[in-house]
């Protein structure tokens, strides 16, 4: 990746939408998992709290991208700030949408963390190895 970052970046910008929406029902089913036995919620409440969880990580990272090119010292602080929201975001959102306990809303906000980092750190390490194979 280091000696072909022209090319890399390349791939980014091409595979980064179809990731995106690839990764919106690959959150609603972790949902639908998470909250099987609960017979109120169907398939499209998990699918419109996925996109509303989805749009708000993505809204949160833009404002972060911006405030980081306007102040580059805070980046750290941004990146910190913007994991913690995101994370309390999620959490929050399982409380009131799904109106879970506070232990077992952390617990399902801590799978769905790890989980979504493990996908989304498995299309990132797809993406570097179809990079190279690719063109």
């Amino acid at each position: 990746v280091y000696e072909n970052q022209d090319r890399f970046g390349a791939r980014v910008r091409e595979w980064a939408p179809r990731f995106s929406l690839l990764f919106l029902p690959i959150l609603a089913m972790l949902l639908a998992v998470l909250y099987a036995w609960h017979r109120r919620h169907y398939i499209y409440d998990h699918i419109i709290t996925a996109l509303h969880v989805q749009t708000f990580i993505y809204l949160l990272a833009t404002g972060c991208v911006l405030t980081g090119a306007v102040f580059p010292a805070l980046l750290g602080w941004l990146v910190t700030a913007g994991i913690f929201l995101g994370i309390f975001y999620i959490y929050r959102q399982l409380r009131v949408t799904y109106d879970t306990g506070r232990f077992m809303a952390a617990l399902r906000t801590l799978i769905l963390f790890m989980t979504g980092f493990i996908v989304l750190s498995s299309l990132a390490v797809s993406l570097v190895i179809l990079s190279f194979y690719l063109t």
